[in-house]
């Protein structure tokens, strides 16, 4: 089954309604202060048939996003957020073995963000974040037949340098409807694993188009 992508947003409840009296020109002046929250909801259901893939699995998480931001130029500006991320996935194989994993990361980013003007009421965004991340994961294997089951955790720290595309939609004066879509990026990762119990570094750039990356929400300019 393909995924799920479940996305709690205002947009779909008001923005017809403020169609009419949205804001009459786009510009975002200097000296104005940006506030924003925004969250992406994913999950996943799955029975698969072939032998060599997990039967059944199900997948869940979340993406919560704060920022504060000034506006040092006009449609131009920097600020400091903050990101929660919770995933949690159970596979069955179909031989009484349960796989779980649970991931967790608090994230602190400082951004600089553009905005270009399309219409009275519509922007289109870019912004470049500079973000440390503390990840934790839990792994469970569990198998009912031989009564065993063996857990492992890893502890991460990820140093990451990116460009995030979005859209503004303002509703009214001061309040504006936001989306981002995907993530690119250059990380460093220093990884330390409970089973080897040492630390390994690694480095890569990467496109993230999952949908803990298409984040929804809400912002308010004063």
């Amino acid at each position: 089954m393909r995924r799920l992508l479940f996305i709690t947003t205002c947009l779909l409840i008001f923005g017809n309604a403020f169609s009419q009296i949205g804001r009459q020109k786009t510009t975002i002046y200097k000296g104005d202060i940006y506030f924003y929250g925004g969250i992406a909801i994913s999950s996943e259901n799955r029975n698969l048939s072939s032998i060599n893939r997990y039967p059944e699995s199900k997948i869940f998480g979340y993406n919560i996003a704060t920022k504060l931001g000034y506006f040092i130029h006009d449609n131009l500006s920097i600020g400091i957020g903050m990101r929660i991320t919770h995933n949690n996935s159970e596979n069955f194989n179909g031989n009484n073995t349960t796989y779980s994993s649970e991931y967790n990361s608090e994230s602190l980013f400082l951004f600089v963000k553009k905005l270009l003007t399309v219409n009275n009421r519509f922007l289109l965004s870019v912004q470049t974040e500079l973000i440390d991340t503390n990840v934790s994961q839990k792994t469970k294997n569990n198998n009912e037949q031989q009564n065993n089951s063996n857990t492992s955790y890893i502890k991460s720290n990820i140093f990451e340098i990116g460009l995030r595309p979005g859209i503004s939609l303002f509703i009214s004066e001061n309040i504006a409807f936001e989306a981002s879509f995907g993530f690119l990026s250059f990380y460093s990762v220093a990884t330390v694993s409970s089973d080897l119990n040492k630390e390994t570094l690694s480095s890569n750039i990467n496109f993230n188009f999952n949908s803990e990356n298409l984040i929804f929400g809400l912002a308010i300019f004063l």
